[in-house]
C-alpha cells in the first residue's frame, strides 16, 4: 500500500496537466516496516494516457513477514495472516471500497478545457479554500477513498463549476462544489474577469456525532447529523500579468456544530477579508494569500481539509472529548465550535520548475482546529523528493515551537527518488500518517520504505 504514494499530499496538483502518451507499466520492489510489522512486496502499475483520456490502476501486494502487536484479528479472512490487508477489509471483510482503492487515476480531458474530469486519488482545493481547503482522498491507510472532481467552464470565461466527492461509492460522506462568475469578463484565450463572484458549498450528509469503533466503522444505527460550510465571496482583480493583488470580502455560513459539542447545534454566520498577491518573473513565480475573520457559535471555516475523512470518524489532535465529559472520543460532529477569530494565511512558489516550497497556518477557535505545515517538491533531473510536515491542534503562539510531540504531534511524509540507469529508480518513503488502532484509539504510525522501481512507457506512434 505505500506505492499509492502518498506524496500526493505535497504535490500541489495531482489534477495536473497529463503526462506522456502511450501505454505506461511500472513495477516496484521493496520492503519496510508499516504498522509496526516488517513487511516486503511488490507493487504494480499499468494503463493508458492520452491527450484527452487516461486510465491507471495501481495494485499492490504486500507480504507480513513479521506480525508484531496488535495481531491480526481472529475475524478477518485468513490470507491476511500473510497478506497485508487491513487497509483493503472494510470491517472484516472485501468489499467494492477495495476495488475502488486500486484505481490510481481516470481522467477525461486537462485543465484549462471546457469539461474536465478526474477519479481516483484526489488532493484538491477549490477556489480560495473557504470550504474545500487541501482536501486529500488518501490521508489515511485505514480509510483511503476513491474521490471524483468535475470541472465546467463556458468558453467566454463568464462561469465556472467545480464538483467534487470524497468517496464515488459513499457520496454523502462528502460532496462540495463551487460556482464561480465573473459578469465582466472580456472573454478570449486569456479569461481576464476584474470582478469574480462565488459560492462554495460541502456537505457532510452523515457525519458521526460518535467515535467509531477500533476499525474506524460506524455502526449502522450509530447517530449522525449533516453538518455543512458555504462561503459567498467577491473579489475585484488588478493586474493579471507580471504582478496581480486580489482583495476580497466573504461571508458564510455552517450548520451541525455546537459551541460546546453538544448535541443542539446552532447555525454559524462569520465574515472576513482576504488578499491574494502574486508574482510572475522568469525564474519564479510567488502566491500569498491571507484570510482574516471572525464567527459566532457553530461556525467552522475551511472545514473539508487534508485529514477531514480521518477527523469525521474520529476527532484529531486536541479536539478533546466529547460534550458529555465523560471523557470518551467523539465524532466530528461533536467538535465545539465556539465563537472566535479565524485566520489562513500561506506562501506557494514555483523556482524554474524545479523547487515547489509551500508554508501554510490555518488559526481557528475549535480545538485541534489550528495547524501549521511546510512542505518542498524538488524535481530536477535525475532526483525528486517531496517533504511535508504538519502539526495540528496549536492553542498558542507559543505551542508552535514547543516540543511536547505528544500534545501537538506532527504528521507528514518524506520521499525521495534517484534515477540511477534508464527506467530504473531506487528510493526510499518515510510516512507519519494517522491509523485506527487495535485498541479502539487513533495512533500516529511511522512507516518506512525502500524500493527498487522500473518504470516503462510504450508510446502511440
Amino acid at each position: 500500500m505505500l506505492a499509492l504514494a502518498l506524496a500526493l499530499l505535497v504535490t500541489t496538483a495531482v489534477d495536473g496537466e497529463p503526462g506522456p502518451a502511450g501505454v505506461q507499466l511500472g513495477l516496484s520492489a521493496g520492503g519496510g516496516v508499516v504498522g509496526g510489522d516488517a513487511v516486503a512486496g511488490v507493487d504494480v502499475v499499468m494503463g493508458v494516457g492520452t491527450a484527452p483520456f487516461s486510465f491507471f490502476v495501481r495494485a499492490p501486494l504486500i507480504l507480513r513477514l513479521v506480525d508484531r502487536a496488535p495481531v491480526v484479528d481472529a475475524a478477518a479472512p485468513s490470507f491476511c495472516r500473510a497478506l497485508r490487508c487491513e487497509e483493503l477489509l472494510q470491517g472484516e471483510r472485501l468489499d467494492p471500497t477495495a476495488l475502488a482503492r486500486l484505481v490510481d487515476e481516470i481522467r477525461l480531458f486537462s485543465p484549462g478545457d471546457p469539461v474536465r474530469a478526474r477519479a481516483g486519488r484526489l488532493l484538491v482545493t477549490i477556489g480560495d479554500g473557504s470550504v474545500v481547503d487541501r482536501f486529500t482522498t488518501a490521508a489515511s491507510w485505514d480509510r483511503r477513498t476513491s474521490g471524483a472532481l468535475l470541472a465546467l467552464r463556458t468558453p467566454w470565461h463568464h462561469a465556472s463549476l467545480d464538483v467534487v466527492v470524497a468517496d464515488v461509492l459513499s457520496p454523502a460522506e462528502l460532496v462540495a462544489a463551487r460556482v464561480e462568475l465573473a459578469p465582466l469578463s472580456a472573454g478570449g484565450d486569456d479569461g481576464f474577469a476584474p470582478l469574480r463572484v462565488s459560492l462554495d458549498a460541502g456537505l457532510d450528509a452523515f457525519a458521526p456525532t460518535t467515535a467509531t469503533d477500533r476499525k474506524g466503522e460506524s455502526s449502522p444505527r450509530a447517530p449522525t447529523r449533516p453538518v455543512s460550510t458555504s462561503v459567498l465571496a467577491t473579489r475585484l482583480v488588478l493586474g493579471d500579468g507580471v504582478w496581480s493583488l486580489s482583495p476580497r470580502v466573504l461571508a458564510g455560513v455552517s450548520t451541525g456544530f455546537a459551541p460546546d459539542g453538544g448535541p443542539r447545534w446552532t447555525p454559524g454566520l462569520g465574515a472576513g477579508v482576504g488578499l491574494d498577491i502574486g508574482v510572475r518573473t522568469l525564474p519564479a513565480q510567488v502566491r500569498a494569500r491571507a484570510t482574516v475573520g471572525a464567527g459566532t457559535d457553530g461556525f467552522r471555516h475551511a472545514l473539508f481539509s487534508t485529514l477531514y475523512l480521518v477527523e469525521r470518524r474520529r476527532a484529531l489532535l486536541g479536539a478533546g472529548t466529547d460534550g458529555d465529559g465523560d471523557g470518551a472520543p467523539m465524532g466530528l460532529a461533536r467538535v465545539p465550535a465556539p465563537a472566535g477569530v479565524f485566520f489562513d494565511g500561506r506562501i506557494e512558489a514555483s523556482v524554474l520548475d524545479a523547487v515547489a516550497p509551500l508554508v501554510r497556518l490555518h488559526v481557528g477557535p475549535a480545538p485541534g482546529e489550528s495547524v501549521l505545515e511546510a512542505g518542498v517538491v524538488l524535481d530536477e533531473g535525475p532526483l525528486r523528493l517531496s517533504l511535508l510536515a504538519q502539526r495540528r491542534g496549536l492553542a498558542g503562539a507559543a505551542d508552535v515551537v514547543e516540543a511536547d510531540l505528544a500534545r501537538f504531534p506532527v504528521v507528514g511524509v518524506v520521499e525521495a527518488a534517484v534515477r540511477v540507469w534508464g527506467p530504473v529508480s531506487v528510493g526510499g518513503r518515510w510516512l507519519r500518517l494517522p491509523r485506527f488502532a487495535g485498541d479502539g484509539a487513533l495512533r500516529i504510525d511511522d512507516d518506512v520504505w525502500g524500493f527498487v522501481a522500473i518504470d516503462g512507457l510504450f508510446a502511440f506512434p
